[in-house]
Order: C-alpha cells, then sequence, then structure tokens
C-alpha cells in the first residue's frame, strides 16, 4: 500500500530493495541459529536459485515470508515468545503460512507462545475490518477464503500447480471443459483423499509433538516449515523459496552424508518443467519424499 502512489517501475525498484534487505536478514538469522556463516547460508539459499529469481522477477513477497518465518523460527528457539507470537501472526496474516504453527504449538503446549498470538490475530482481524469494511471482511471469509483453501484461485486442475489436492481432483474429478478424462469419476473419493491427506500431515506430525512436549528444536521446526507447502493447495515456482527455512535447519542437525536428500530437492524442486512431466507431479513429491527422510532420521 505504502508503494501504490509511486509508477509502477519506481515500486518495483523499492520492492526489490526491500526484498534484498529481508534476504539478507533471513541469512544473518541463519547464521545465528545453526553453524554455517552468512556465506555457507547463502550457498544454500542459491540453490534455489529459480525460486529466488521468480520472487525478484515478479514482484512476490515470499522473501518476505521468508524472513517473517525465520523470525518466528529465531524466537521459538530462544523462548522469545511474545515476538514468535508476533511473526508467526503476521505470517498467518499475510498468507495463511502461520496456522499449522497454531497447530504445533499446541501440541507442543506452549501456551505462553499461543496466548499472545491470539491476541496478535485478534488485533489483524480488527486491522482487516477497519481498512476493508465488514461487508468486505464477510465476503473475503465465505467466498474467497473456502475456494482459496479448496484449491480453486487457480484452475484447479491444472498439473503446474504440483499440489496433492490438485492430483487427486484431476484422478477422481470430471469437468468437461478442464477434466474430461479422469481416472475415475469420484467425487466422494475425492473428498475423502483430500481430507485424509490434509488431516494426516498434519496430525500425524502433531500427536508426535503432543508426546514431545517442551522445547522447540530444529528437527520440529524444520518439519512444521515443509509441511505448509505440503497442505497448502496452490504453489508457483517462486513459492519454494520458503524451503530455504527447513533446509538450513536439517543440514545443521544432519550428518553430511544425508545432506543430498535436503540439497538435491532444493536445487530441482522450482525447476521450470517440461508439459509431457508436469501432470506427473515431480514437486508434490519431491516434498513427500524429504518429509519422509526426515521421520526415517
Amino acid at each position: 500500500m505504502p508503494l501504490a502512489g509511486l509508477s509502477p517501475i519506481d515500486a518495483k525498484r523499492v520492492w526489490l530493495v526491500l526484498n534484498l534487505g529481508f534476504l539478507i536478514l533471513a541469512l544473518a538469522l541463519f547464521s545465528r541459529m545453526t553453524i554455517f556463516t552468512v556465506a555457507q547460508a547463502w550457498l544454500i539459499v542459491f540453490g534455489g536459485y529459480i525460486a529466488l529469481r521468480q520472487n525478484f522477477w515478479l514482484g512476490q513477497y515470499y522473501v518476505l515470508l521468508l524472513a517473517i518465518l525465520t523470525i518466528a523460527a529465531w524466537c521459538l528457539l530462544r523462548s522469545f515468545e511474545r515476538p514468535a507470537a508476533a511473526a508467526l501472526a503476521t505470517a498467518f496474516a499475510l498468507k495463511l503460512y502461520g496456522a499449522p504453527f497454531f497447530l504445533f504449538l499446541a501440541a507442543k503446549r506452549r501456551f505462553r507462545t499461543i496466548i499472545p498470538l491470539i491476541a496478535a490475530l485478534l488485533f489483524f482481524a480488527a486491522l482487516q475490518v477497519a481498512i476493508f469494511g465488514w461487508h468486505g471482511t464477510v465476503f473475503y471469509m465465505t467466498q474467497v477464503l473456502p475456494r482459496s483453501l479448496e484449491g480453486q484461485t487457480l484452475n484447479p486442475y491444472q498439473p503446474a500447480n504440483n499440489t496433492f489436492v490438485t492430483l487427486f481432483r484431476t484422478l477422481l474429478i470430471r469437468e468437461p471443459s478442464l477434466n474430461p478424462h479422469p481416472l475415475f469419476d469420484s467425487p466422494a473419493a475425492f473428498a475423502f483423499l483430500q481430507c485424509a491427506f490434509t488431516l494426516s500431515v498434519l496430525l500425524i506430525p502433531a500427536l508426535a509433538a503432543w508426546s514431545r512436549p517442551g522445547p522447540v528444536t530444529k528437527t520440529d521446526l524444520a518439519w512444521w516449515s515443509i509441511t505448509l507447502l505440503l497442505v497448502s493447495p496452490n504453489t508457483a515456482s517462486y513459492t519454494f523459496v520458503l524451503l530455504a527455512l527447513p533446509s538450513v535447519l536439517l543440514l545443521d542437525v544432519w550428518p553430511m552424508r544425508r545432506w543430498p536428500y535436503i540439497l538435491v530437492p532444493c536445487c530441482f524442486i522450482a525447476f521450470p518443467l517440461r508439459a509431457s512431466v508436469t501432470p506427473l507431479f515431480p514437486r508434490a513429491w519431491l516434498q513427500i519424499g524429504r518429509a519422509s527422510c526426515r521421520e526415517r532420521v
């Protein structure tokens, strides 16, 4: 909003400089959380060059989200409850990516973080009503948000979305103009698989966190950061810049012989795909592969 009064090229320049600042902030916090220097952390993040390039080129704000989530992770590891809550609430207000962390904190029984998180969310809700009005807020909550959570903000059958929700819909929902030949035409099976997948991704690590209450670990934060993308109904190449956070955290705690399990997906997950490969949903499988590697460790 503060940039809306500028010309498009001037706004792009200002946002480019701001994004560089957000990236430097994230790298500085990576060096404080892990054994890596800023230069080493930059090499890890630069492995996802395509995702970074798309953010800077298109003016997306996922580098800002990366910085906010990194601040939250740094604060959680140091038990700075209120700043962590403020950062997660900000991420939640911008892109709903803070939502799974609420379940994580509840499972960990970190109530000293949950209470200020709820207070911050109420503040952002009031701010939303003040900016967009009650009618606009109700319209978003009842019309836009439900369709966003179902993955219908874009073509819901487009394989380039590379999410499991899109995969299930492509296989099981017939749409005469967009998906005329699914493997099976079974809306009931789609509804079951969509719900079962989302609940499994969220509840299995939540139950694991419930069995180990107390301090937040780097492995916990890495898993829940990957969960953000696994349950997302829409992804794009620029979205995967968020994988920098779990990558750096896992490389810090894993032995070097297991580093390829992290670095290889980071380098290839945002690469442009051929049209013949896209229907195989390779990015979705790369994400679930990283998560399964983490569980075995």
